[in-house]
């Protein structure tokens, strides 16, 4: 458009040009529009350079803004992550402020909380917050109205006390927080990794898979790895047996007079099991009439074990995540691949020498603790049996439990060790402030009931303990005490024996009312004066003879077996041992 308009423009003035003048310039007139039109050009020129210049100006400042903005986004987040952080470190303390105020059961139990309602309006504020992402989370004021709330794995919470209300909902709002980590979500991630790049078999007992187990199974993977886990231990059995062996061991438990032997047992054992849980709640319910089924089957299994208290737990335990079959096959693992032979027979002998193993790694590991726990006569073992029988069962909180369990059935029983130690290692300095018998005791069942961080426990256990004995060393142990309580046994049940022989002797001649009397054992007891047991089977009796007076003269004590031994001990004390295993303990001045 401009250079038509300077056309038009040369073309007037060259028209007027030549009719008032005689001559036209032309080359003047060219050489004054190209000066013209450089100039314009220049001009042109240097309002783009300013343009371009003010563009990289603000291209400039709008990446020095972006950077600034990037940065203070990434502080934002930074900060959000401290606050949820701060959260979760926060529910934890509350969960920490739980005691026992009686037993170590969670009736007892109470939220010891300062501060008034600043707390309890917090974790309120907390929830509302949390259940704008899941919903599903529990109300207080459902809960505290008395209603029944039943969470995802059936168990069924109703409240009476508020603290521990709060203390409940403190434990919802710690896996809320967990779940929201970037950590958990890494965690989903990689368990997505690992199956797709295993979706042909999931390889066990390696190194990635142990660290993705012990940071905790995924609950909507959990019944797939269970049971690859229990699978890979029972494989050779389930082959010789057949895949159907599980229900024909059912079929034949109606008339099967082991089963008998046991159902009365179990049956008291079922309704106890798992009272809490919806799935377990209820005579007749398909939970109870599963475990019961389990059990039974595996009486007919293994009629050398049988049933044993304890296994109801690991039964019920299974049933939450898998049906009755592999219920059977955990069963079936855990008594006879995870453990020895003997762990769960009638001597527990198994189990009694992991208490020994475990004693001698508490002296390696917390030398402290033990020498503490001796010098005022406790023995661990008393705690801790349940702990290895059960697997942990109704001793930890339950998220803890499943991580236990997690690791437990993927790496076997040196991991119970591990477990046991942690606990004890969290709680070492607390317990080894206490004196007395009764608040040792107290404090070491309730440990295990307060160990709510799941995570802090598995790195106590797998990195705080390093280095810990290996495997191979651990069943050395194991055998070595294993066969020293066989031996022990073997003797107590020579003894017994030869008792039994000796008081069946005896009771053969109470077909003769006409038996005489007859003088078991005596004991001088002071000078000139001896306690005298005899009488006829199956009762004996005490009488005292004076050689001063040459008298001998009745007492009351009558015991209805066999008195086989008598002695005096200082402090007028007279004691007598009897073929029932007792000892009785009279004194001379009062009998």
């Amino acid at each position: 458009m401009q250079k038509d308009e300077i056309i038009e423009d040369l073309d007037e003035k060259l028209g007027s040009r030549s009719s008032g003048h005689d001559g036209y310039d032309s080359k003047k007139r060219v050489s004054a529009l190209s000066k013209e039109h450089q100039e314009r050009v220049r001009v042109l020129q240097n309002q783009n350079r300013f343009l371009n210049e003010e563009v990289r100006r603000l291209a400039k400042l709008r990446g020095q803004e972006h950077d600034k903005m990037r940065t203070l986004d990434g502080r934002i987040r930074g900060l959000e992550g401290d606050i949820e952080v701060w959260k979760l470190e926060y529910i934890s303390l509350i969960q920490s402020s739980i005691r026992f105020t009686g037993s170590d059961t969670m009736d007892d139990a109470e939220l010891s909380l300062f501060g008034g309602d600043r707390h309890k309006i917090r974790i309120m504020s907390l929830l509302e917050e949390a259940r704008r992402i899941n919903p599903s989370l529990p109300t207080y004021e459902h809960l505290a109205s008395g209603e029944v709330h039943v969470d995802c794995y059936g168990f069924k919470h109703q409240f009476v006390d508020d603290g521990l209300l709060l203390h409940y909902l403190c434990q919802e709002l710690s896996q809320h927080f967990l779940s929201q980590a970037s950590s958990h979500e890494k965690h989903q991630k990689n368990w997505m990794i690992y199956l797709k790049n295993h979706a042909k078999g999931v390889a066990v007992n390696k190194k990635d898979l142990k660290s993705l187990v012990r940071g905790g199974i995924p609950d909507q993977h959990r019944k797939m790895m269970w049971r690859v886990f229990v699978m890979a231990q029972v494989e050779e059995i389930v082959s010789d047996k057949g895949a159907h062996y599980y229900r024909s061991l059912c079929n034949a438990v109606p008339d099967s007079p082991l089963a008998a032997r046991y159902r009365k047992q179990i049956s008291l054992d079922l309704m106890r099991t798992m009272p809490s849980n919806v799935k377990f709640s209820t005579p007749g319910s398909k939970g109870i009439m599963d475990l019961q089924d389990v059990l039974l089957a595996f009486c007919l299994h293994n009629p050398a074990v049988g049933y044993c208290q304890g296994m109801n737990f690991l039964v019920a335990m299974a049933l939450l995540f898998m049906d009755a079959q592999d219920a059977f096959w955990t069963l079936v693992a855990v008594t006879e691949r995870y453990h020895s032979p003997s762990y769960f027979d009638h001597n527990l002998l198994g189990a009694q020498a992991d208490q020994s193993v475990l004693h001698d790694l508490m002296a390696e590991k917390l030398p402290v603790l033990t020498t503490h726990l001796d010098a005022i006569d406790i023995e661990i073992s008393t705690v801790t049996l349940n702990w290895f029988l059960a697997l942990f069962f109704d001793a930890v909180p339950f998220q803890t439990l499943l991580r236990i369990w997690d690791v437990f059935l993927l790496e076997g029983p040196k991991v119970l060790f591990r477990f046991s130690l942690a606990v004890l290692h969290l709680h070492s300095k607390e317990i080894v402030q206490k004196a007395d018998t009764i608040s040792v005791m107290r404090h070491l069942k309730a440990c295990a009931r307060i160990s709510y961080d799941a995570d802090g426990l598995v790195h106590v256990a797998f990195r705080t303990l390093k280095p810990f004995p290996r495997r191979h060393d651990i069943v050395s142990k194991q055998t070595f005490y294993l066969n020293a309580l066989k031996e022990k046994y073997r003797w107590r049940d020579l003894q017994r024996l030869a008792l039994q022989e000796r008081e069946n002797a005896f009771q053969s001649l109470d077909g003769d009312p006409e038996s005489p009397r007859g003088f078991e054992c005596c004991a001088v007891t002071r000078p000139g004066e001896a306690w005298v047991v005899y009488g006829s089977p199956p009762l004996s009796r005490i009488c005292i003879v004076d050689c001063h007076e040459q008298t001998m003269t009745d007492t009351e004590i009558v015991f209805e077996t066999r008195v086989l031994s008598i002695a005096a001990v200082p402090g007028e004390m007279v004691l007598l041992g009897t073929l029932d295993w007792c000892v009785y303990a009279y004194s001379q001045n009062n009998r």
